[in-house]
């Protein structure tokens, strides 16, 4: 009889010590009694730094201690509501985080818990990539289907723009004539009223050609701030009668990019007249312009104002063409589209956000030209 316990215990504890898992007995006090080679080295510790000296919890990340260890004490009370393993993340002596799953299972007769770890740290880690790669991967699909529709209503643009160039080329000379002709008040007023909303085509046209891309592209090294400045000359006529305030703040020692400059100004106007369109509705409000380094390899630009800003669900589609939360008769929703579109050409990125307390922020990164 002896010799068989003898035989069982050499059998017992040749699977505790060699089944390859991280397996510790603790006893009544949570106390690590014994530990095996395998959970020696998960938590880097030997057997007589630990034994009788250490509790379990110790080793547990102490942001989730007491939460783990309230879920083991329940266990330990026979509580039926909580699974036998969890998972738990624990802290090495090289003070790394491990991510394990910990198996708890009481033996009544002596009062003492057996629990074994999983290491699932890997496993967990590899999840948390596959997911990465996955939001990554959607992402790349979204800007796939908009890169798509974008070509899509570039070349429509380009047909609908080339068909209408020449006629309305020909109403807008037609118009000067007649114009030059006229005396009487009201026909002048009649003719200038077309003559405006022939111009006001003809810069539709102008939009869509550049959304085509077939507008001409010369770039130059430039300092984006006299630039700036330019177009905030070009719309102060928008700005009369306003109580809409325009503060500049530039960084010194900027470096310059690398720009076509008409199509630039025409992107910030686009983008200046669109803070100027969210103010008009408030009466007043400050748009705040600012240039400066984005590491050392980018020029940063921001046009942030106070107006009255967009909600989350149309955010997103603030960039796509002929969309736009104004009149139909104020806009045909080309503006941001276009800028976007010059911008991308420059190989820079913009993006919109909510400005802090309200309205919007455009947000341009352009690249920096090495010295």
């Amino acid at each position: 009889m002896e010799q068989k316990l003898r035989e069982s215990e050499a059998y017992y504890k040749a699977i505790f010590e060699y089944s390859g898992t991280a397996i510790a007995i603790l006893d009544e006090e949570g106390s690590i009694a014994m530990a095996n080679s395998p959970c020696e080295s998960m938590f880097g510790v030997t057997t007589d730094e630990v034994c009788g000296k250490k509790s379990w919890a110790e080793f547990v990340a102490e942001d989730q201690r007491e939460i783990v260890k309230a879920k083991y004490r329940e266990r330990m009370i026979g509580s039926n509501r909580l699974p036998s393993c969890y998972e738990v993340p624990i802290v090495t002596r090289d003070s790394s985080i491990r991510h394990v799953i910990m198996n708890v299972v009481s033996i009544q007769q002596t009062g003492k818990t057996v629990v074994s770890f999983t290491d699932i740290t890997d496993r967990k880690q590899d999840h948390e990539e596959l997911q990465k790669a996955y939001r990554q991967l959607q992402e790349m699909q979204a800007q796939l289907v908009h890169s798509a529709r974008l070509a899509v209503v570039g070349q429509l643009a380009s047909g609908v723009a080339h068909e209408i160039r020449n006629p309305l080329a020909i109403i807008i000379q037609s118009v000067d004539y007649l114009q030059s002709l006229l005396s009487s008040e009201p026909e002048v007023e009649a003719v200038q009223m077309i003559r405006e909303a022939s111009w006001r085509a003809d810069k539709i046209v102008k939009d869509l050609l550049r959304l085509s891309g077939q507008s001409t592209f010369t770039l130059t090294k430039s300092d984006i701030r006299p630039l700036v400045e330019e177009v905030l000359v070009l719309i102060s006529g928008q700005l009369k009668c306003t109580k809409i305030k325009i503060v500049t703040q530039y960084e010194e020692d900027l470096p310059d990019v690398r720009i076509d400059v008409n199509q630039m100004k025409q992107a910030l106007i686009n983008m200046v007249m669109n803070s100027i369109d969210a103010i008009m509705p408030l009466g007043e409000g400050t748009i705040m312009i600012t240039a400066e380094r984005n590491g050392q390899e980018k020029v940063r630009l921001v046009i942030a104002d106070t107006g009255t800003g967009i909600s989350d669900d149309l955010l997103d589609r603030i960039f796509d063409p002929f969309f736009t939360t104004k009149r139909k008769e104020k806009s045909v929703g080309l503006g941001l589209s276009t800028a976007q579109h010059i911008i991308e050409r420059h190989n820079g990125r913009i993006r919109a956000e909510h400005n802090q307390g309200k309205g919007l922020r455009l947000v341009v990164d352009l690249p920096a030209v090495r010295n």
